[in-house]
């Protein structure tokens, strides 16, 4: 019994239920494992580096991703990115505890901005 290959728009499901899942989970993360009265804030702005990640995630959703003409590479390096990104809200909440907000706020932007909005293109025949 030959199963038939996933539709594209059930493809484009799969990017949509994994990006969401994400997003969530990012969300459901940081309330379980945030420190509740966090250090107060140092002066430094070596936390800053903490939304490097964030950085990166940008750099293959903007640059990257769209230049992709197949869902094959592009549904790994979306989750590469958003993996990316939500690291930033890791590296908040166990290296900086005094700027988790702030990184936490990075982490969810980077994790969002990766929605699969130019999944489409990805499915569309070629001009």
């Amino acid at each position: 019994m030959d199963t038939p290959p996933p539709t594209a728009a059930q493809q484009k499901l799969v990017m949509w239920v994994l990006w969401a899942a994400f997003l969530i989970g990012v969300c459901v993360e940081y309330y379980f494992l945030h420190s509740k009265s966090p250090p107060a804030a140092d002066e430094s702005a070596l936390w800053l580096t903490g939304a490097l990640p964030v950085l990166g995630a940008v750099v293959i959703r903007w640059n990257v991703l769209p230049r992709l003409k197949s869902v094959t590479p592009a549904l790994p390096l979306m989750v590469v990115g958003i993996a990316l990104a939500e690291s930033a809200a890791f590296i908040g909440m166990f290296v900086f505890p005094a700027h988790q907000w702030e990184l936490f706020i990075a982490a969810f932007v980077g994790v969002a901005q990766h929605a699969p909005v130019y999944a489409a293109a990805l499915f569309s025949p070629p001009q």
